[in-house]
């Protein structure tokens, strides 16, 4: 079975819990196809506005038949169902908002990882016209328009199922290489629309000639002066959302060499900045959110554990979780100290191994949290490797760290979250991105260590015990055996 279908059938089983009829498409009977609602409404958190339903019935996507009363936006797991659930919420605050309201769309923002500024707009299915003589132009699924900053818009170009169905993505139509005022200053980016014209044998996953097209409608309509957002449903171990998220990486770095505006974001990122500092985690919008594209959500085979190990996880309590943090973080630490005392080595030395264990303490720290709030050792482990996830979970659950809390989260959202989550500090790799010193990596590590430490019900000297025992061991002043507990 394809992780496709595994979503398809994850949000039909949201649609039976809720009591939601489903069957074939409206107006329809015959099809084979399922997963569909009858009424839109049951597929949406809130009714679709005159306005809105316009947009995609004049869309080219058939989200909406020409009457609204059948389209792709009736499946369950639809693409524009999930996009619709996210952003429409904002779209109908900002219609209803009083002219000159200075309405704040920050939390928004925030979660598809733009910076805070003025919102004029928000809109569905806008066509961004690369040459008037090309039939059909490229659609964006939702665009943002600024009032004022570097920015004239964001385009957001959303997926859900379509990377994970086994069907390789399209290239680029030589036509498009043939515009040529639009490639002006974009060596990188058109020389790889070259390698994807007319077929990508490139990617396997992330449809990058869409978002070429993306690019050139939007330079078209707004010069250089906009952001590309690429917001995307990740599943957790699987292997084909790893390769996905490796394309649009790659992909990225390209757009970055050109200097144009890319940001790639998972809608489980979104998801957890509205829940966590920068939104309201008892909204109703986001308890929908949450509860219908988070809960159970499929997993790939190597986030599986078996009983038994879930069973071992089970017994260990968030104390334990957080003396193995604490182990981590002095492993770190000792590791650092040792290169600063032998410059001549510092800079041959391999720093991959002292950033793994920062990293590793780091996810400790935040799962021994999570888990002494109540939450299951299952419910913890979904979230793996990813430290930005964990972080701001913490943080919705009123995680203490004031003072270091932006530095942190500097850290979280850098290259070093990127690495850790894909386990590149445990291999050879060739790191180009600057990541955070042993210095800084250290001092927030502890910061955080600290936080942790009394809702945890570690020791309050635990962690200057643990290295006092480990250097008076190291000279031989305490009998081989001698145990230590924090």
């Amino acid at each position: 079975m394809s992780l496709r279908k595994d979503l398809e059938n994850w949000q039909v089983r949201w649609a039976e819990r809720n009591g939601i009829s489903i069957g074939a498409p409206p107006g329809n009977p015959a099809s084979r196809a399922t997963g569909y609602v009858s009424k839109l409404q049951d597929n949406l958190f809130d009714p679709l506005s005159e306005r809105a339903k316009k947009q995609f019935i004049a869309g080219a996507g058939g989200e909406l038949a020409s009457d609204g009363q059948s389209g792709n936006m009736y499946a369950v797991y639809s693409s524009s169902a999930l996009c619709v659930n996210l952003f429409h919420y904002w779209f109908g605050l900002l219609d209803a908002a009083p002219p000159n309201s200075k309405l704040s769309l920050n939390p928004l923002l925030a979660a598809c990882g733009l910076p805070a500024r003025p919102v004029r707009s928000i809109d569905f299915e806008v066509p961004n016209i690369v040459n008037p003589k090309f039939k059909v132009p490229p659609h964006l699924d939702v665009q943002i328009s600024f009032d004022d900053g570097p920015w004239k818009c964001a385009g957001i170009e959303t997926k859900f199922c379509e990377p994970y169905g086994g069907q390789k993505p399209g290239g680029l139509k030589p036509v498009y290489l043939q515009q040529t005022a639009l490639w002006r200053d974009w060596p990188n980016v058109r020389a790889f629309a070259q390698e994807i014209s007319p077929n990508d044998l490139t990617n396997s996953y992330f449809h990058a000639a869409q978002l070429i097209k993306h690019l050139l409608g939007l330079r078209m309509q707004n010069g250089t002066n906009f952001v590309l957002v690429y917001l995307w449903f990740d599943i957790p171990g699987a292997e084909a959302a790893m390769h996905h998220r490796r394309e649009i990486e790659s992909f990225g770095e390209i757009l970055k060499r050109d200097g144009v505006a890319f940001v790639s974001r998972t809608y489980q990122e979104a998801f957890e900045v509205l829940r966590g500092a920068n939104g309201d985690p008892k909204s109703p919008h986001v308890v929908y959110l949450l509860e219908r594209y988070l809960d159970d959500a499929p997993r790939g085979l190597k986030a599986a554990r078996t009983k038994a190990d879930k069973i071992k996880r089970a017994k260990v309590p968030p104390v334990g979780v957080f003396r193995s943090a604490e182990a981590f973080l002095i492993a770190a630490d000792r590791h650092f100290q040792w290169l600063k005392e032998n410059e001549t080595v510092y800079a041959l030395f391999d720093k991959m191994p002292i950033y793994s264990l920062y990293g590793q303490a780091i996810e400790l720290m935040l799962k021994a949290y999570l888990r002494a709030q109540g939450l299951r050792p299952e419910d913890v482990e979904k979230y793996q490797h990813d430290l930005f996830t964990l972080y701001n979970k913490c943080q919705g659950y009123g995680l203490p760290l004031d003072q270091h809390s932006s530095n942190l989260t500097g850290i979280l959202t850098s290259q070093f979250c990127a690495a850790i989550w894909h386990n590149q500090f445990r291999y050879i790799s060739d790191f180009n991105e600057p990541f955070p010193s042993f210095e800084v990596m250290s001092t927030l590590s502890r910061a955080l260590l600290e936080a942790v430490r009394p809702v945890c019900g570690g020791d309050q000297n635990g962690l200057e015990k643990l290295e006092s025992t480990l250097l008076a061991l190291q000279r031989g002043e305490l009998p081989k055996g001698t145990t230590f507990s924090s």
